[in-house]
């Protein structure tokens, strides 16, 4: 029964944030595909933010008046929480990121390759997305360290 009602706490909580990164991902200025994430801890910090996207000029391409450059919404949220001084080493962390389209539906949202190395990188345990219409949650870290391919004897002495 307590497991049951543990289940139903994280539920509950999952769906809370699956909110609050869709309400996140309508703030998003970018046409393309507006995304939102939420980082938390085990301590109850939560911090959330969107994709947006910035104009830059290059000289390099002068007959490209503007270009426009796009920040993830994961690496905002982890750049938020290191500006804040959040140290990921300290609890577990976690990220779900949502994408919605105009009609409402959920798009895949799994983190780019770059995230996910970032993600990595940082500590964060688990990556909450949609894949198919389903919310699927990754572990980042591996449970025991790799083992090694080849043992490396002493040849000196």
């Amino acid at each position: 029964m307590r497991e049951i009602k543990e289940e139903m706490s994280i539920r509950k909580e999952i769906q809370r944030r699956i909110w609050i990164a869709l309400e996140e991902a309508r703030k998003s200025d970018v046409a393309t595909a507006k995304v939102g994430a939420v980082l938390w801890s085990s301590s109850g910090v939560e911090i959330c933010a969107h994709n947006f996207s910035f104009p830059s000029y290059d000289p390099r391409f002068p007959f490209l008046k503007e270009l426009e450059y796009t920040t993830h919404a994961e690496a905002s949220c982890i750049l938020r929480a290191l500006a804040r001084g959040y140290d990921f080493r300290i609890g577990e962390w976690e990220i779900l990121v949502v994408s919605p389209r105009k009609d409402g539906s959920l798009r895949d949202s799994r983190p780019c390759p770059i995230c996910m190395r970032l993600i990595r990188a940082v500590g964060i345990k688990r990556v909450w997305y949609f894949q198919d219409g389903i919310l699927v949650m990754e572990e980042t870290q591996r449970k025991s360290p790799p083992s090694p391919l080849f043992r490396q004897k002493r040849i000196w002495t």
